[in-house]
């Protein structure tokens, strides 16, 4: 992917909740723009980001699931718009990738018709970066499971802090008796 080419898009409304390092900017795709092959594009759908690879001439391959795991449907290569469900796409940058355009396609291709998507351990994030970088992860399961423990700790620091309120002032008055 060019990386000249590619301007950074601040999303400051928010539409898209990608949990991505900070070394991945994106971009809103321009209407009737085509995205480079190769590209990995992302759409929001019910408050998450639902991945795939832009695999030329109007196409895109990614795991079909959705509705957080009710219905399952398998690795697909569809139409861009079928893909966005009307939508808007953006492209996500990377710096450099182990794998040539082709590669990553051929990568993609080989898993077409894989019926094993789950929520937390394989799905369309999981797949895209399995595809560009032979690591199976997804940066927004990561973020959703980090936040339980993210509200736990705010809330046991909440409650010490309010223990020592209580402290002192209890201490407090019992020093003046």
């Amino acid at each position: 992917m060019d990386a000249n080419n590619f301007n950074t898009y601040r999303n400051t409304t928010g539409p898209v909740a990608y949990s991505r390092p900070a070394a991945r900017p994106f971009r809103r795709l321009r209407p009737l723009e085509t995205p480079a092959t190769g590209a990995h594009l992302i759409t929001p759908w019910l408050g998450f980001a639902h991945h795939g690879i832009y695999v030329g001439e109007g196409r895109v391959i990614h795991y079909g699931a959705l509705v957080y795991d009710i219905i399952r449907k398998p690795v697909e290569e569809v139409s861009l718009e079928t893909f966005c469900g009307g939508r808007p796409v953006f492209v996500v940058q990377h710096d450099s990738l182990p794998f040539a355009v082709s590669e990553v396609i051929e990568r993609a291709r080989s898993r077409l018709g894989e019926s094993r998507y789950r929520l937390l351990t394989n799905n369309c994030e999981h797949f895209v970066e399995w595809c560009l970088y032979d690591e199976h992860r997804s940066f927004q399961v990561n973020r959703a499971l980090d936040f339980p423990r993210f509200m736990g700790e705010r809330v046991q620091n909440a409650v010490a802090r309010f223990a020592l309120r209580v402290f002192a002032v209890f201490r407090g008055s019992t020093a003046k008796n």
